[in-house]
């Protein structure tokens, strides 16, 4: 991954999450949370929660069962964020798009008239900073469709996901705007429900945990399944739980969300043109230096994206090497 790269994952993780944090009206007591050295849950008064990996802030909803078998439930929807705005320096006759994240899954933009495109080529491997292409609006049409090919890269993914109803397709309405932000909230295996045992082994306090698919009768007999499973075997799944006076405040601070929606407008600088902040009010911004993208109202569908006619012709052309030479270069 690309120092660039890297950057753009920190300042959108930024920009849709940190923007809802506050930590004042948090006691650490109240918390729970579960750490390992590149990873760790943190479970919330207020009934949500956040798993995190390098780079990767997972949040959702929580239910404890009167067992006290945990159910996680990542949010996992809408897929597409859109957030517009109208710029007189653009043109009428043009609409500008920054994709952000669109590397990260097989995605697929279509016009008013059916035209569909990839927005990136297959197994895309070679990435720049910033994604912005210049459409032609008489050529789009009034609306544009956004369609996730659930399970394209991660098959485990296509196992958790396929046929749990999930909206891969949003459309929206271009309307005044011709100028829009918009995110892909990458759907992957780490967005599978999690079960959540808390236990001791060795004396030491934790909890198991493992994603998966898991129906109302799987869920009954968890707790007394574990029983039965070796200590040795358990210890894979198993996840100590920190002393509260030692959870960081740090961490909470930048994991803890009031509200995990999407912030309802993206504050960009005009000077970096870069998202910088967000927030739940959808008043302008009064700083010249700044520009609101507002979110735009998505309505969504269900596609087969097998059914798709695709153009040859890609939004994006991102590639340094062939796949087959990524394998012969690992293969030596």
């Amino acid at each position: 991954m690309t120092k660039m790269l890297m950057k753009t994952k920190i300042l959108l993780l930024l920009a849709f999450f940190f923007v809802a944090n506050s930590s004042s009206a948090q006691d650490r007591k109240l918390i729970e949370s579960y750490k390992q050295p590149e990873s760790g849950i943190m479970l919330f008064p207020n009934k949500t929660f956040a798993a995190w990996t390098y780079m990767t802030v997972i949040r959702g909803y929580y239910q404890k069962r009167p067992d006290g078998v945990y159910l996680l439930k990542p949010q996992r929807e809408p897929l597409f964020l859109v957030y517009g705005y109208h710029n007189d320096s653009i043109g009428k006759d043009k609409v500008r798009i920054r994709f952000a994240n669109f590397e990260e899954g097989k995605n697929y933009i279509q016009y008013e008239n059916g035209k569909t495109y990839s927005v990136f080529n297959d197994n895309p491997n070679c990435f720049s900073y910033k994604y912005i292409h210049t459409f032609d609006r008489k050529e789009v049409g009034n609306t544009l469709t956004l369609i996730h090919h659930i399970g394209y890269y991660d098959e485990k993914a296509s196992y958790f996901f396929e046929g749990e109803g999930i909206k891969n397709t949003l459309q929206f309405s271009l309307g005044a705007y011709n100028d829009f932000l918009i995110s892909y909230e990458e759907l992957n295996h780490l967005k599978a429900d999690i079960v959540f045992v808390p236990m001791e082994i060795e004396g030491e306090k934790g909890a198991f945990f493992h994603r998966g698919k898991w129906p109302e009768e799987e869920l009954k007999m968890v707790k007394e399944r574990l029983k039965e499973v070796p200590q040795e075997y358990l210890k894979r799944f198993f996840i100590p739980k920190e002393d509260p006076e030692k959870i960081n405040e740090e961490s909470i601070s930048f994991l803890y969300a009031e509200n995990i929606e999407p912030p309802t407008t993206l504050i960009v600088s005009k000077k970096e043109n870069r998202v910088v902040g967000g927030s739940y009010t959808s008043k302008p911004i009064k700083d010249k230096k700044y520009r609101s993208y507002l979110q735009v109202k998505t309505q969504g569908s269900i596609t087969d994206p097998k059914q798709l006619k695709v153009e040859p012709k890609t939004i994006f052309v991102s590639e340094c090497e062939k796949p087959t030479q990524r394998r012969e270069i690992m293969a030596n």
